[in-house]
Parts: structure tokens; C-alpha cells; sequence
């Protein structure tokens, strides 16, 4: 089976640039298929709509509408693409701006083809990896069924949700840590997108039903293996910080919850 090949498109107002790389590269070696060229951000939007590429190039500096703007646009969308950014030494800020919308990669003008190709494969692994978090997801529970469509996308405040519900022993699980390896978008803008639609901050969320599944575990396992209790429910090894917030939710500490709980089963 021949590799995968992945969409692209390139956004540069610069003609020369543009068949530059048309031209050059051997998109091919890398698994990608150049589908289209555009020479400025709104051609690259109606482009996106109709292809939906896996990856963009974008120049950050065009006239009208930038770089930075075109993959807040897309970030939007709730999409999922890889944007890699073209900037001169002069447009370092257009650069780092870029990065705060959670773009990795970005090429500094003038590029050569074997900057470009290593470029282009980092990308594409890290869409290979984004997958393959997908995937696993649903492998562990057979299945996710159909997943909620917006925009003709998944909805990605919900694949957060399930993902959250299916490791919440993983302490690591934040914000942070989704925007990075789960969804691939500006943190700002999930946390945000996931306070709107779930009613409450992620931290809240995640800690209701952190706290919920230690309910179940003390009442299996008992208050004795408290340290278990703390690292199954996503608390780490810290029995005595997992005490302090228990309490803060449920009004009692592990301890008085489980005699709470014996004393109404033996009524």
C-alpha cells in the first residue's frame, strides 16, 4: 500500500513564490498533493471550504487580510488543519503570533527545498499523530459512535469531553494539554469554546467528575486505600490534596463520606 496522501495549499501574494514552490518541491516524497495555490487569505478560504486540506502554507504578511487572521478564521471553522507559516526576518512578530494560535512550524524567507521538505514531514506526523489519538480513543470503548457534526466537523469541545471521561486517571488532562495534543487549537479559544457550551470552565468540569468517580471508588474500595482512590480518579499521588477537594465538593472528607455512605445502606 502506497503512502497516504495528504491535501495542501499554498497562500503567498507573491507570484514567484508561489510557482517557486509549485515547482520545486517533490510533494510526492513527502505524501502531499498540492491541490491549489492562492494568492491571498480569501481565495485560501474559499479553497479550504471546497478541499479541506489537511495542511496550509500561508505568508503572513498579505494585504487586506494577514496570515494570522486567515487561521483565526480557520480555527473558527473548528477545523483541524496544519497551518505552516512563511515570514521574513522582518514579520517575526506575524511569527509568534502564529505560534500563540498554536501553528508549530514556520519557514523563514527565503527557504530552500530541504527546509521545506523537513517541514512538510514533521507536519504530516503530527497529523498522523493527531489520528492516531482519535483512533485509540475509540478503539478503548468500541466505538464513539457518529460523532456530533458542526460546520460538517466534529464538534471538538465533545471529543474533549469523551476523551476526558475515557483517561480521568490521567493528572496531566488541562486545558493545556488538549489544546496541544488533542484538538491542535489556540488554548484561549477552546477554553473559551468549552466554558460557552458546557456552562463552566474545564478545570470545574473535569473536577465534578473526578470527584464523582471517587464517590463510586470509595464505596469499593474504602477510605484505607486512599491513595488508590486519588490516583484512579486523576489526583495523583497526593492522598492529602485529593482529601482537601473532596471535601470542598461533597462537605466531607473521604473518610466521613464512606461511614455516610455504610450508615444509609444500613438503614
Amino acid at each position: 500500500m502506497g503512502k497516504a496522501m495528504y491535501k495542501a495549499i499554498i497562500v503567498d501574494d507573491e507570484e514567484i513564490v508561489l510557482r517557486a514552490m509549485e515547482k520545486v518541491i517533490d510533494w510526492g516524497k513527502c505524501g502531499v498533493e498540492l491541490c491549489r495555490t492562492c494568492t491571498n487569505a480569501f481565495e485560501a478560504m474559499s479553497a479550504i471550504r471546497e478541499l479541506k486540506p489537511e495542511l496550509v502554507i500561508t505568508d503572513v504578511r498579505m494585504p487586506v487580510m494577514d496570515g494570522i487572521e486567515l487561521i483565526r478564521w480557520d480555527r473558527e471553522q473548528n477545523n483541524h488543519t496544519e497551518f505552516i507559516v512563511l515570514s521574513g526576518y522582518a514579520e517575526f512578530e506575524f511569527a509568534q503570533n502564529a505560534m500563540r494560535e498554536g501553528v508549530k512550524y514556520y519557514l523563514l524567507k527565503p527557504c530552500g527545498e530541504k527546509e521545506i521538505m523537513e517541514v512538510l514531514k514533521q507536519s504530516i506526523k503530527r497529523i498522523e499523530e493527531r489520528k492516531n489519538i482519535s483512533r485509540a480513543g475509540m478503539d478503548r470503548t468500541g466505538g464513539w459512535g457518529e460523532p456530533e457534526e458542526t460546520d460538517g466537523h466534529m464538534d471538538f469541545v465533545d471529543e474533549m469531553m469523551r476523551y476526558s471521561m475515557l483517561h480521568l486517571d490521567n493528572e496531566e488532562l488541562s486545558i493545556s494539554w488538549l489544546s496541544e495534543n488533542l484538538v491542535y487549537r489556540n488554548k484561549d479559544y477552546v477554553g473559551k469554546a468549552f466554558a460557552k457550551k458546557a456552562g463552566e470552565s474545564y478545570s470545574t468540569w473535569i473536577t465534578k467528575r473526578r470527584i464523582e468517580r471517587a464517590k463510586q471508588l470509595i464505596q469499593t474500595m474504602g477510605e484505607k486505600r486512599l491513595y488508590m482512590v486519588a490516583e484512579k480518579s486523576g489526583f495523583g499521588n497526593n492522598p492529602q490534596y485529593f482529601s482537601t477537594i473532596f471535601k470542598k465538593y461533597t462537605g466531607y472528607t473521604p473518610k466521613e463520606y464512606k461511614k455516610k455512605t455504610r450508615e444509609i445502606s444500613d438503614l
